[in-house]
């Protein structure tokens, strides 16, 4: 894998552990646990019917409520739809002001740096401050370039989105790869135009059945990496 000198690195549940913040941010709701709410809130409702069915509804909050109360059966409750919402808005403050890393991320960004890798950080939204968070806390700008949604004009779960930033990075897709946690986002999109992706699964999970397109490699944490590109 030596050919591939430049690094697309996701962010949330990749290097920064936004799954704990979220759980503790939302035990205890609809009487369900933060694992509980998490697991059906991320992979039922999240990657599941919102990937599936509403890109177009992707960033829409309150339409993910709605599909949360008909997954559990439940009557749509517009109180607590708000303060799931408020909740989740919190969560995502504690996650700027108080970032949880992964201890494997900054070791592995640190050693990918020191071996020459150009390192390109994608993201959905608020690339900028999560960029930022990261060198408040460690003193050093890991990324060569900042990639989000927004920027870029596309969903992380299309196509264009790597073809623009491969673009703006000036390298071909065979010199590239793209490292993440969620396969809709971080791999099946990449491999569709010609990168290697390697795919980061923390939670020991099951690649999605119908997903046709698999990983290049699969790793449990992001040291693993060093010595895939390595060779």
């Amino acid at each position: 894998m030596c050919s591939e000198k430049t690094i697309f690195m996701d962010y949330d549940g990749t290097i920064h552990d936004w799954d704990g913040v979220f759980k503790r941010s939302l035990n205890g709701v609809l009487g369900l646990s933060g694992e509980e709410f998490f697991d059906i809130w991320t992979y039922r409702i999240h990657r599941g019917i919102i990937h599936e069915e509403y890109l177009d509804k992707h960033d829409n909050i309150e339409f993910h409520c709605q599909l949360l109360f008909e997954y559990l059966g439940e009557s749509y409750d517009e109180q607590i739809s708000r303060n799931i919402i408020e909740l989740l808005q919190e969560a995502q403050e504690k996650a700027k002001t108080m970032p949880d890393f992964f201890p494997d991320a900054i070791q592995t960004l640190r050693e990918l740096n020191e071996n020459g890798y150009t390192l390109c950080l994608s993201t959905g939204t608020g690339v900028e401050l999560k960029a930022e968070s990261m060198k408040k806390m460690f003193g050093k700008n890991f990324f060569s370039f900042l990639f989000s949604e927004p920027l870029l004009g596309y969903l992380k779960t299309e196509p264009d989105y790597y073809l623009n930033a491969l673009q703006r990075v000036n390298v071909k897709p065979y010199e590239a790869i793209s490292v993440g946690d969620t396969p809709l986002s971080d791999i099946l999109p990449a491999k569709m135009v010609n990168m290697r992706a390697i795919w980061l699964n923390r939670r020991g999970e099951k690649w999605p059945r119908d997903l046709r397109v698999k990983p290049d490699f699969t790793v449990n944490n992001l040291l693993e990496i060093i010595s895939l590109l390595s060779k």
